[in-house]
């Protein structure tokens, strides 16, 4: 499958998309229904070469092309979702109701690939293995980057409309970061030599006599509360950052330094502790799934004077709350 001709400038019709007469649509739709999603894809794609650009069939294709590449390609999908939404908004059709069928199709599309990633996991297939064998931490990464990309682009052109997009676009990109962390993998110390090990110790002996200010602040693994916490690949990527940006602006390369602080500035823009953090969470994520149903029946007290008497001790008095 072919998705790159959705990239650049696309041609705007007098009516975009498919005629409401025209039959294909059924049948594709007929296909897709029916879980024929690499027919329905391939069926979209013949259109789409036509110059007819239906967003319906545009995520036809698009999952199909997901589903036949796999992970990887989630990249290379949402740069295509990103062109057609944010810049080529006049080009695809139905003209009529056009922001609801972006909605529709798009928020199809996100539910039907959460849907597909978690049944591969759950039932931990030999699908859901080969993803993990087959995407680097490096992939992911980007495709989040692309991701944020598009979050901003959609929310710009649909504004409220965006909503249920976004929401699904979330569960995917903390699917992606699950998933990532199963694919990290700490780097192994490279064996060193005799020569070396003296190096370092001599090395060791001058830290631990004058230690700096950011070695004694910076480490991937903490001590909070008396709890070790241990940081991700997330938090690795952000001190190796943090560090870059200082040694640039001693250096005066206020160019690099520059791009690395804008880096920076957006992680915290975007920081989520989960992702930074996930041993921290893991057992309250757990422990909440397991109770949803328990829990969802407080929760909808949340506006009640009572909830609220409550939430005002547990802020001032979080021991004696729990005790």
């Amino acid at each position: 499958m072919q998705i790159d001709m959705l990239l650049g400038d696309l041609r705007i019709a007098e009516a975009p998309g498919l005629d409401t007469t025209d039959p294909r649509f059924d049948e594709i739709a007929t296909l897709a229904q029916n879980g024929d999603y690499a027919a329905a894809a391939h069926a979209s794609e013949a259109i789409i070469a036509e110059e007819i650009y239906d967003i319906r069939l545009i995520c036809y294709l698009l999952y199909g092309y997901w589903l036949e590449q796999g992970v990887a390609s989630l990249g290379p999908v949402v740069t295509c979702l990103h062109n057609v939404v944010a810049n080529n908004w006049d080009a695809i059709g139905p003209a009529r109701n056009r922001e609801k069928n972006v909605q529709l199709s798009l928020t199809w599309m996100f539910r039907s690939l959460m849907r597909k990633a978690q049944y591969e996991e759950d039932n931990d297939t030999p699908v859901w293995h080969g993803w993990q064998n087959e995407v680097s931490v490096d992939e992911i990464t980007a495709i989040l980057e692309t991701g944020s990309e598009f979050s901003r682009g959609i929310k710009l052109r649909m504004e409220d409309g965006a909503g249920p997009v976004l929401d699904l676009w979330s569960k995917v990109v903390e699917w992606l970061g699950q998933l990532q962390r199963l694919v990290y993998k700490q780097p192994e110390p490279e064996p060193s030599s005799g020569a070396d090990e003296a190096e370092m110790d001599e090395m060791t002996e001058e830290n631990e006599e004058a230690p700096s200010a950011g070695s004694n602040q910076r480490a991937s693994k903490g001590q909070f509360a008396g709890m070790e916490i241990e940081g991700s690949y997330h938090m690795t990527m952000l001190l190796k950052k943090l560090t870059a940006f200082e040694q640039l602006s001693r250096e005066q390369n206020f160019f690099k330094a520059a791009l690395v602080a804008d880096e920076i500035n957006q992680a915290i823009a975007d920081f989520d502790p989960r992702l930074y953090f996930p041993k921290v969470f893991e057992e309250f994520i757990k422990l909440q799934a397991v109770n949803f149903s328990e829990l969802a029946d407080y929760m909808e007290h949340k506006e009640s004077p009572e909830w609220q008497a409550m939430q005002d001790w547990l802020r001032v008095d979080i021991d004696g709350f729990a005790n």
